[in-house]
């Protein structure tokens, strides 16, 4: 694992309430960096100050919304797209 020391550097995580960008958070924070997060309901930044960890269900989901999701819509339209040129 790569050792990062992020002491005395700020850092902005946005979406960062839940799944990979509360991941994103905690990692830098525990690096030393200061980190803001933000979200859209103040009981859910709350949440991921107290919390800042996720399980893997979370990951496995975050990874559907966010990877799978465009690699199934590069699956469904790039056939088409190629065939009409």
């Amino acid at each position: 694992m790569i050792t990062l020391d992020l002491t005395g550097r700020t850092a902005l995580v946005t979406g960062s309430t839940q799944g990979i960008g509360a991941a994103i958070a905690r990692r830098l924070a525990d690096a030393g960096a200061r980190v803001g997060i933000n979200g859209r309901r103040a009981e859910a930044v709350g949440d991921a100050v107290a919390a800042l960890e996720i399980t893997d269900a979370e990951w496995r989901r975050s990874w559907e919304v966010n990877v799978l999701a465009g690699v199934r819509l590069i699956r469904h339209y790039l056939p088409g797209m190629v065939e009409r040129g």
